[in-house]
């Protein structure tokens, strides 16, 4: 991601999702109950509640398919 994401745009696109920079300087996405991840400009994503692997791939795979 030379120029970064637009959390601007992403935010439009994906359900359940929060960007409010004055706020905190990610985006937001609740995945499921328990289960989120934090989008930044810089491409990072840091998921968190996961419990198992399985969580993981599920939130990771949710994530990269509106990234793309």
């Amino acid at each position: 991601f030379d120029k970064g994401l637009n959390l601007k745009k992403l935010v439009k696109k994906i359900p359940n999702s929060v960007y409010e920079p004055e706020i905190f300087v990610g985006l937001r996405y609740k995945i499921k109950e328990g289960l989120s991840a934090l989008i930044f400009t810089s491409g990072k994503v840091v998921i968190a509640g996961g419990k198992s692997l399985e969580d993981i791939t599920f939130a990771y795979s949710k994530v990269k398919k509106y990234i793309e």
